[in-house]
């Protein structure tokens, strides 16, 4: 049995050493200082003033560490890089390099109330534990083989719902409160059931394109807190351990499964799907919680809005056909796209005819730099303007005209929070006013949303403390604030108000609720929040629009719905806090929380301490206060810019091309990279004839980014003499290229232009064919400029729908410059969009001269249509000249499985033209095609790898050779294509 599934190990080797290699997902300027905070294994690299949340970022990670593990830890050392300034919310644990990411300043919007960084290592630890899990047995023994990519191998057979849902069990374990407990992460599920839609296991766990389905980390979700809840949490460290013990079998993980718990991963999900059918049929609240939806295509309607003053109602929409944009529905029922957006980074809010909402802006040249901007967008003229702060992240923009401001939570990139105020000169000038006034609450509230007050001085705000959720009215004029709801254990999102009550949704009874609480009668008064009767699955993003009517987005089956109904239909809790698990957990006694105490009523003051007060879950009344010296020094970029992480038992060029395995040879190779993702090098040994060594350098640290490629020794240097050819020494060569990229984007457009400048050398002898002079080396000089802009894409796209790419390049040889002309090079394609959804129109063109007299094969040529093993004499020219153009469109979205061997996705079809003519042989050979191309996205045997399998076949009605005899006029080619798994978590 083991000898059978031996073979698919070796396939999964090949992918893994050129993800260890690839990834630098940290790139950023190199040289600048950064410090470190050491508490063994864990090394906190970060930026200076960040004192405080390295600090407790060691302090999280070594208390969560000790509470994760699901097997001994080694105390091999751990670098955790802090992303500086950074308004993602988001980390990453990487296999290889071994090193874990995180943003940590700001949770954004997001509902879970617990403080983000929390919340963050508890879920990352658990990935880094995960690793060191897997990094055992056989896999351990593959280290001194591989170096660390030993447990990207492992990870590879380890399937990614386990590994996300088991760290989402993690953080809902141990940090108090997790996605677990948040009705959002089973919404899907409840909805299919009650609604009696029952979706395969196969579109489930593949994510079909038809259906609205949750991702990996709800499907893992419900897989592991089922196993947990039946059978303990002692069965996933035996698990994980019987894969780390035989990675070499066909999916060692799910043998492990079936081992401990007697049944396979499809009949575990039918399991956990009757006990949570039984479940929500038993909590049902009433009718509207069971609502008969037509079977409609999926689609994502959020954010509603009525504006008295133009009579529209707006909303935003997106589908698996068309990326998301903002409509309005007139009168008539009419609904039409009138503004497309860029990365949005927040909820939309609305002032009659101004929306506002965050975007996420990526550095032009270091791309996982990112920040923050705030979009205005008038609703009447559709035009959009943007307003420049000074925060590294901006949370929950509000408008307020009749004030004249903008207010927005702003985030330090210490991680200081402060309501902000900024003026307004006029909805339709794109130049905006500064700053106006900054106030900050107690240290240690995370400001998650805002909302407009009754007053035109007053803010509503939502906060997570270490105690939970609050909603806390703050007021400009006093430079005071009053807490009205919380702190409670509750995830509170959507924030609104109106002038008699207050909105928000979340978590009850297994679904996310609308709530209502009236504004309190005195200063003293708290809220009373009552459910909201609202037909749906779920209910977010509510708005009152006057007149008892309510509008808000309703979670069905098929995605979400803008709806409209009354509020008379209330229910009366006692609680809004209620326990949303669907399965049984056992309860956490001690988590930590770094606590400062607030007063109910006054100016917050924010403030740093190396000391932390640490406050006991179930000992509210008990404080005790935790010392930690941690040793912190300053990190220099130069004595970390080597880390060998892993090697290869044969020689290659990773940073090269990602196809690098087919010009591998005989040797050994080692590779580095360091922490801060900015420098990676591999060098190594090789046999090519005769012995030889190569080294290979990227720096991305600088701008222009530097690469550099050099080999010394292998086969003999060749030349050729006046009447022979000779072998002379070792062979000598290099490259070196500067890269100067820029990256923009402007809504749903990306654009990036580069240029690239080469040098190549090497050691070969040539006689000049006029004079005979002997020149001992060659020297090989270029430039490639290029230019990009294209359309981002939806889900079912084959091609970008609109968008253009256009380079040239020019190559020259001075060492020859009198005999040997430059090699110039221009290619350029344009993208249109097809006749229906989703289809696609390419036509491109590329323009080759090479300049020299003799033949040669053509460089960048594309054997499109030719068959497999043509002669090389089909490719040699001078100079190449083609022309093509291709129809994709997708034929159809199946969802067909044959048992768990194979689940296919998506049917596509290409069909194309092409026409290449080359020059320089006696006669200028053409190839003139018509192409169809079939293929079908498919997922085999449940993995988490998608597959694209196909044929493409040519035929060149003109009779033009394709092969090795002259009457091969056709061709047909196989395409697979295999999605390799992501690099991180």
């Amino acid at each position: 049995m083991l000898l059978r599934r031996l073979p698919f190990f070796l396939f999964l080797l090949m992918p893994m050493c050129v993800l260890g290699q690839y990834y630098m997902p940290a790139s950023g300027p190199g040289l600048v200082e950064r410090r470190q905070v050491v508490r063994p294994p864990f090394h906190v690299i970060y930026r200076p003033g960040e004192d405080s949340l390295a600090h407790a970022t060691a302090y999280y990670a070594d208390y969560y560490a000790s509470r994760s593990w699901l097997s001994p830890i080694r105390g091999r050392a751990y670098p955790i890089l802090l992303h500086h300034a950074s308004p993602v919310v988001n980390g990453l644990v990487a296999w290889a390099p071994s090193r874990m990411e995180l943003h940590p300043l700001s949770a954004g919007e997001w509902a879970v109330p617990v403080p983000w960084l929390q919340h963050l290592i508890s879920h990352e630890v658990r990935h880094y534990c995960q690793m060191s899990a897997l990094d055992r047995k056989f896999v351990h023994g593959l280290w001194f083989a591989l170096g660390e990519q030993s447990v990207a191998l492992a990870s590879a057979v380890t399937p990614l719902w386990f590994l996300e849902g088991d760290a989402i069990h993690n953080e809902s374990r141990l940090a108090g409160y997790g996605r677990v407990h948040s009705a959002e992460t089973y919404q899907s599920y409840r909805a299919d059931l009650l609604s009696h839609r029952r979706l395969s296991y196969d579109q489930y766990i593949s994510r079909s394109y038809r259906y609205s389905t949750p991702n990996h980390y709800g499907f893992g979700a419900v897989m592991v807190e089922y196993v947990d809840a039946r059978y303990g949490d002692g069965v996933w460290p035996k698990v994980v351990e019987y894969t780390a013990k035989y990675p070499f079998v066909l999916f060692p993980f799910h043998f492990g499964l079936k081992r401990q718990t007697g049944h396979t991963r499809h009949q575990l999900f039918n399991m956990a799907f009757a006990h949570m059918d039984s479940l929500y049929r038993s909590s049902v609240l009433g009718d509207f919680d069971t609502v008969s939806y037509p079977e409609q295509d999926y689609q994502r309607q959020r954010y509603p809005h009525f504006s008295p003053s133009t009579g529209n109602y707006y909303f935003w929409e997106s589908d698996p056909a068309n990326t998301l944009g903002l409509y309005a529905r007139d009168s008539t029922g009419l609904a039409r796209l009138i503004y497309e957006p860029g990365a949005m980074a927040s909820a939309v809010r609305y002032a009659d005819t101004l929306a506002t909402y965050t975007e996420l802006v990526p550095h032009p040249i270091w791309g996982r730099i990112n920040r923050h901007r705030i979009v205005c967008i008038n609703l009447v003229t559709q035009k959009s303007y943007t307003i420049p702060t000074s925060d590294a992240v901006v949370v929950s923009p509000i408008a307020r005209p009749a004030v004249g401001v903008v207010e927005y939570a702003g985030v330090t990139a210490e991680g200081r929070y402060s309501l902000v105020r900024m003026v307004i000169n006029s909805q339709s000038s794109r130049t905006k006013g500064g700053e106006t006034e900054r106030a900050t609450l107690p240290a240690g509230y995370e400001i998650r949303e805002l909302a407009p007050g009754r007053g035109r001085n007053e803010t509503l705000v939502r906060a997570v403390g270490q105690l939970g959720s609050m909603i806390i009215l703050y007021n400009w004029d006093q430079h005071g604030y009053q807490i009205l709801y919380g702190p409670k254990m509750v995830d509170i999102s959507g924030l609104n108000a109106d002038s008699s009550a207050i909105y928000f949704s979340a978590s009850y009874a297994y679904a996310r609720r609308g709530f209502r609480a009236a504004w309190p009668a005195d200063s003293a008064g708290g809220l009373a929040p009552v459910l909201l009767a609202l037909p749906g699955y779920g209910v977010e993003d509510i708005e009152a629009r006057g007149g008892h009517r309510i509008l808000y987005s309703a979670f069905t089956p098929n995605g979400y719905r803008i709806q409209e109904d009354s509020l008379y239909s209330t229910l009366q809790v006692q609680d809004s806090m209620f326990d949303n698990r669907v399965f049984p957990m056992a309860e956490t006694d001690i988590y930590p929380r770094i606590t400062r105490q607030p007063n109910t009523v006054g100016d917050g003051v924010d403030s740093t301490s190396s000391s932390y007060q640490l406050s006991l879950h179930g000992e509210p009344d008990t404080a005790k206060s935790v010392s930690r010296n941690y040793k912190t020094s300053p990190y220099n970029p130069l004595l970390h810019a080597i880390r060998i992480h892993s090697w290869l038992p044969f020689y290659a060029t990773p940073e090269s091309s990602s196809d690098f395995l087919q010009n591998s040879d005989l040797g050994v190779t080692l590779l580095s990279q360091n922490t801060v993702g900015t420098l990676a090098l591999s060098g190594g040994y090789f046999y090519r004839q005769t012995h030889g060594v190569g080294l290979q350098a990227v720096w991305r640290g600088i701008w222009p980014h530097v690469a550099f490629h050099g080999e010394w020794g292998g086969e003999p240097r060749l030349w050729q003499g006046r009447r022979s050819v000779h072998a002379q020494g070792m062979r000598l060569s290099g490259n070196l290229a500067l890269q100067f990229p820029l990256r923009f984007r402007r809504g749903a457009y990306f654009y990036s232009t580069a240029l690239s400048l080469q040098a190549q050398a090497n050691n070969n002898r040539r006689y000049n064919p006029i004079d005979f002079t002997l020149h001992l080396a060659e020297l090989r000089l270029g430039a490639v400029l290029s230019f990009s802009a294209s359309r981002v894409l939806a889900a079912r796209d084959l091609y970008t729908r609109l968008g253009f790419s256009i380079s040239g390049g020019v190559f020259y040889q001075p060492l020859f410059g009198g005999m040997l002309a430059p090699t110039y090079r221009v290619r350029g394609a344009v993208y249109l969009p097809g006749a229906l959804p989703n289809h696609s129109l390419r036509v491109g063109t590329e323009v080759v001269w090479q300049g020299e007299a003799r033949l040669r094969e053509i460089r960048s040529f594309n054997p499109t249509g030719l068959q497999y093993g043509a002669p090389l004499a089909l490719r040699i020219g001078t100079g190449m000249r083609t022309y093509s153009g291709i129809y994709a469109l997708p034929l159809g979205y199946p969802d067909l499985n044959a048992g768990s061997w194979v689940y296919l996705k998506r049917f596509t079809a290409e069909l194309s033209v092409h026409y290449t003519k080359l020059y320089g042989v006696e006669k200028p050979r053409q190839y003139r095609l018509v192409g169809l191309a079939l293929m079908g996205d498919m997922v085999f045997f449940r993995t988490a790898y998608q597959t694209t399998l196909g044929v493409q076949a040519y035929y060149s009605p003109y009779g033009d050779r394709l092969g090795v005899h002259a009457s091969d006029v056709w061709s047909v080619r196989a395409v697979v294509n295999v999605d390799l798994p992501p690099v991180g978590l």
